[in-house]
């Protein structure tokens, strides 16, 4: 829109030159737009699989900048990975695993399976729903909380966790307790991509992979829950 009105007032203010430039750059702009935005439906590729996310497209030093100690924490560890500004910081009871400004998940340090925030009990309401079911995909981790409760409590169940970024991955075995059991294998890649390619089918489907600093714009469109409902057998209700 700004370029398209450099045009108008460059034709305006009959400026032929800076007309043409103008409208070459518009024209420029939108064959960028067309060619790297991502496809409403589809096989992600390439850039379709990024993080979207505006606040994540300038984040520049959001998550190095964040001052955890000023806010009482402890920093245990800390990255800046592909995809967020990790930290895992901990206070007199508890250990967060933090996204730039975001608390993610928590654990109690002296209850590694007590659920820390109320949230996570709400995916163990699946096995009321499907109390025969014997396998979960659960698409996105974190700390780990409710996969790891759930595959504690119910130890009929097998879990595939996805999660794209491996640093999560590392940081939840590290220092969530996190179980590597081959019950509950995590597979690091998109959550859509990996509902694409693959061809296994589950009785439960648990998505834990939005929040408020950078949700996955892909993962939130009718595409992506039609893709959940017809390549994974869930009943549409």
């Amino acid at each position: 829109m700004l370029l398209a009105a450099v045009v108008l007032v460059a034709v305006v203010e009959r400026l032929p030159a800076a007309a043409v430039l103008a409208l070459l750059a518009t024209a420029g702009a939108g064959a960028a737009a067309w060619q790297l935005a991502p496809e409403a439906g589809g096989t992600l590729t390439g850039a379709a699989a990024e993080n979207w996310s505006p606040l994540y497209r300038q984040r520049g030093a959001v998550g190095a900048g964040v001052d955890h100690s000023s806010a009482g924490f402890r920093v245990v560890y800390r990255q800046e990975t592909r995809y967020h500004g990790l930290a895992v910081v901990d206070d007199q009871d508890s250990r967060y695993l933090r996204f730039d400004s975001s608390f993610q998940s928590g654990m109690y340090l002296k209850r590694p399976f007590a659920t820390r925030y109320l949230y996570s009990d709400f995916f163990s309401l699946a096995k009321l729903y499907r109390p025969d079911a014997r396998s979960m995909l659960f698409i996105g981790l974190g700390g780990g909380s409710a996969p790891k409760r759930l595959w504690r409590d119910h130890p009929e169940l097998n879990i595939q966790v996805v999660e794209i970024d491996p640093v999560v991955v590392d940081v939840a075995r590290r220092y969530f307790a996190f179980p590597t059991s081959p019950r509950m294998p995590v597979a690091v890649e998109d959550g859509r991509r990996y509902l694409t390619d693959s061809d296994r089918r589950y009785e439960v489907v648990e998505i834990d992979a939005y929040f408020s600093d950078s949700n996955r714009f892909h993962m939130t469109k009718s595409e992506f829950v039609e893709l959940v409902v017809r390549l994974k057998g869930i009943d549409s209700e």
